[in-house]
């Protein structure tokens, strides 16, 4: 999906374009590092980023937007085919309610599993230290690149807000995030 607004640099695809490789290459989303010397025009127009169970953030490299869930939901699921955490293994509770689901394209028919996400297995939101401490902001990086400072200007929420949406589109974000954040 070389569109220009969900371009990234991607190591893995360096390697393949350094040994003319094309496997998978209509199933990778990043850009080779050598098409990126190549070339002057911007790798990509937004970046999204966040951190599991906390904020959904994105930045076009002048702004950066951090939103916040609307409630703290507990409808927060873990996608996965390999399940353990960074330090260990899911627990047997975490298997619970487990199901199967084929919700995503990009796995190009193979089903991943569904966990609900546990309260221990939660990721602290980094601004504040709980969700009920956190909110929504925007920062201008130009003029403030500690991001010390939010700012109020409705005309770039909004254009970054339809960026989110549709950089969480063209990603397959799943239904419940888009509620999660109030973004339906």
């Amino acid at each position: 999906r070389h569109n220009g607004l969900t371009q990234c640099l991607d190591v893995s695809a360096t390697l393949l374009d350094l040994h003319n490789c094309n496997y998978c290459i209509n199933h990778r989303e990043g850009i080779s590092l050598l098409s990126a010397f190549d070339s002057s025009r911007p790798i990509r127009n937004y970046a999204l980023y966040g951190i599991f169970g906390g904020a959904l953030n994105i930045s076009d490299g002048r702004y950066t937007y951090f939103r916040y869930p609307v409630e703290n939901s507990d409808e927060l699921y873990e996608y996965t085919l390999m399940p353990v955490h960074p330090a260990s293994y899911f627990t047997e509770s975490e298997f619970e309610d487990a199901e199967l689901t084929q919700a995503f394209d990009f796995t190009r028919g193979y089903p991943l599993l569904k966990l609900r996400a546990l309260d221990d297995a939660r990721r602290p939101p980094m601004q504040g230290g709980a969700l009920d401490d956190a909110f929504t902001v925007l920062y201008d990086l130009s003029n403030d690149p500690q991001q010390l400072q939010p700012i109020s200007d409705s005309a770039v929420e909004q254009r970054m807000l339809l960026a989110l949406r549709k950089m969480m589109h063209e990603n397959e974000a799943p239904e419940e995030l888009y509620r999660r954040f109030g973004l339906n």
